[in-house]
């Protein structure tokens, strides 16, 4: 048996833990239980099984990574309940990790082991014998485990909350295809290429070992910010479906709101005239007018838009006892298109109520919201009070409270996005319970 066999069973056992490192949260397929010892098997056979004796250029060398990294992703779809592509995606960046690893070992191998260790018998498919199992070789396999151990431990901590998550990673299929060609290219063929060269000079040796690791990191950062680009790309398709349901329930309700505050205007004076032409007690008509009141309470700030959503939610604080303070100058927002306002206030003052919604203390049980002008800038101020631990922050906003992220928080990115698209700035604040939330914005045209 040569050590070249032996690294083929060592290789892929790298390659699925760190697959595993990544993929292991996805749901996976009914019958998990034979599909994964399955996979696993046909995972070590193709490598067992795979002739030492054909690899013995960087091009058979590499027919064989190849090989055995499309085996473990074959093993993967057997396993997991989930997009191709994510799988995909993970296995590259499992690669990758696992060529780190490589890549510092050969590093501590050329400067410290003298070339020594075992791996170095492997590509020269050097037979295993009593004389090179002792001594240097026994340690570099020790040094190997734990070196590997390190960085994966290190590597999953960084890449698992970012590359392992559930989000749809359906790039665009040329993106993908040229990502993955890159990576597999720089991953096996390169390698492979300076491994088979003859007597490289150590600080050769070195320089390609330390440029090798730089491009794998790129490569890592660049799936980063392929998620990242991905992610916003999604978060700003859902803001903008939610932005269109929100421009259809203002319609609604600007409606509803202005029909009942006609009904319950001429209601109230019918009610009156009624009354008084019956004899019906004073007390009684003053009683059901000023139930007709809590339906007919409109706010005027000079700005209708802003009238009608301060309206809606008024009448919402007080469907649920909550005290709603508002002033408000609503003129300095006449330069806001409707539905903009309707986002950026409805989106403020719903997640006001919902926070307060659930204190029992009466005299928490309040909504404090102020726009005016300060020196040409409107400034926007809401503050409430909430339950439970400060929320914890991320870029700039509160996580939801939600189980579902993928749905939930959304209201308060699509209140930063009317800010800046309107050249504003926001600040919020969660110290003491109290929830507080400024926005300025600047580039309000003049008057």
């Amino acid at each position: 048996m040569s050590w070249l066999s032996v690294y083929k069973i060592i290789f892929m056992t790298e390659l699925i833990i760190a697959e595993l490192m990544l993929t292991s949260h996805y749901p996976k397929r009914q019958g998990i239980g034979y599909l994964a010892p399955l996979a696993i098997i046909m995972c070590y056979a193709v490598a067992a099984l795979y002739p030492s004796q054909t690899v013995n250029t960087w091009f058979s060398s590499s027919i064989m990574f190849v090989l055995f990294f499309a085996v473990t992703v074959g093993g993967l779809t057997i396993c997991y309940r989930v997009k191709f592509v994510n799988l995909l995606f993970c296995a590259v960046a499992a690669y990758t990790v696992q060529h780190i690893a490589y890549l510092l070992f050969s590093l501590v191998n050329v400067t410290l082991l003298d070339s020594q260790a075992f791996i170095s018998l492997a590509y020269e498919n050097t037979e295993i014998s009593l004389s090179n199992i002792g001594g240097m070789v026994a340690f570099s396999i020790v040094l190997y485990s734990a070196l590997y151990f390190v960085v994966y431990i290190v590597m999953q901590a960084i890449l698992k909350p970012r590359v392992g998550n559930d989000s749809d990673l359906s790039f665009k299929s040329p993106v993908v295809i040229g990502f993955i060609g890159f990576a597999l290219v720089a991953d096996i063929i390169i390698s492979d290429m300076f491994r088979y060269e003859e007597n490289p000079s150590e600080f050769v040796q070195v320089l390609y070992c330390l440029l090798s690791i730089l491009l794998c990191v790129a490569l890592l950062c660049l799936q980063m910010s392929m998620i990242k680009s991905k992610d916003i790309e999604q978060e700003m398709k859902i803001i903008s479906r939610l932005y269109e349901e929100q421009q259809k329930h203002f319609k609604i309700r600007k409606e509803t709101i202005e029909l009942i505050n006609i009904k319950c205007h001429d209601f109230r004076h019918k009610i009156r005239s009624v009354g008084g032409e019956r004899g019906v007690d004073k007390d009684a008509i003053d009683e059901m007018q000023r139930l007709i009141s809590f339906y007919d309470a409109e706010i005027a700030t000079g700005n209708k838009t802003v009238d009608i959503i301060l309206t809606e939610k008024s009448l919402s604080c007080r469907e649920k006892n909550i005290d709603f303070t508002c002033i408000v100058n609503g003129k300095i927002l006449s330069f806001m298109k409707d539905g903009d306002l309707y986002a950026l206030l409805g989106n403020i003052l719903d997640n006001a109520v919902e926070a307060v919604d659930g204190i029992e203390d009466k005299e928490k049980r309040c909504i404090n919201f102020i726009v005016e002008e300060r020196q040409n800038a409107v400034c926007i101020r809401e503050d409430n009070y909430f339950l439970g631990e400060t929320p914890k922050m991320e870029d700039g906003l509160p996580l939801t409270t939600k189980g579902d992220t993928a749905y939930h928080g959304f209201g308060m990115k699509s209140i930063r996005e009317i800010v800046i698209r309107y050249g504003g700035i926001m600040r919020i604040d969660t110290s003491k319970n109290i929830f507080q939330l400024s926005i300025v914005i600047f580039n309000r045209p003049a008057r």
